[in-house]
């Protein structure tokens, strides 16, 4: 059971290496109620952000991991 991070959403697309690593991190963070989650979530963010600059995600693919991956 996530404490935080919304399972309903579904990323259907291929994700970069580096973050699907961060993805990882805050599964485990969230699995374990752990406070770094937060942290986490606020790199994904940032990840996300040069990867929508550089062309490789689109804002909607963004948005969607934002929603799967919120900043608490």
């Amino acid at each position: 059971m996530s404490n935080f991070i919304n399972d309903n959403v579904v990323i259907d697309f291929d994700i970069p290496s580096l973050l699907q690593g961060l993805f990882d991190e805050a599964k485990v963070a969230d699995s374990k109620n752990n406070p770094e989650y937060s942290g986490i979530a606020d790199s994904i963010d940032v990840c996300c952000k040069g990867l929508v600059a550089n062309g490789v995600l689109t804002q909607s693919q963004w948005d969607l991991i934002c929603h799967k991956y919120p900043i608490i």
